[in-house]
């Protein structure tokens, strides 16, 4: 089996992302006016390199659920969490860093640490996730 959900996303916070390189942009084609191709170089260098990478490690943000774990994906970062090592799963709002694009979150308690991730549909990903911990444990035995 496999089910992938999608990362919600805020419309906030994707208008706040979105201004934010908006501004970074025209920030490098007014230096670039401004200043010549030449001293604004290192500007051109670095929108070139920044935002693809940041689109790298983000687009897609996605949960994989299968058999045996599950995978949280954000670009080509991938996070395998076998079903075993969750302890509990809660709501939350926490604004922590996160391969997540909404603050509408669920807290994943591990064995070691926690993860936070968005899921749209935070209540069916729980209940598939409880039901895969189920199949695991009774897999195992």
């Amino acid at each position: 089996m496999k089910k992938v959900y999608n990362t919600a996303v805020d419309a906030w916070l994707a208008a706040l992302l979105l201004v934010a390189l908006g501004i970074f942009i025209y920030s490098v084609v007014s230096e670039v006016q401004v200043s010549g191709v030449e001293n604004a170089g290192l500007l051109l260098l670095l929108a070139l390199v920044v935002i693809p990478i940041l689109i790298l490690c983000s687009i897609p943000c996605r949960y994989i659920l299968t058999d045996d774990c599950l995978t949280v994906q954000a670009g080509l970062i991938k996070k395998k969490i076998p079903y075993g090592d969750i302890v509990k799963m809660s709501l939350s709002c926490n604004p922590l860093s996160a391969p997540a694009f909404s603050l509408k979150r669920v807290r994943i308690d591990l064995k070691k640490g926690f993860v936070l991730v968005s899921p749209k549909d935070r209540s069916a990903f729980i209940a598939d996730i409880d039901k895969m911990r189920k199949a695991a444990k009774k897999a195992a035995k």
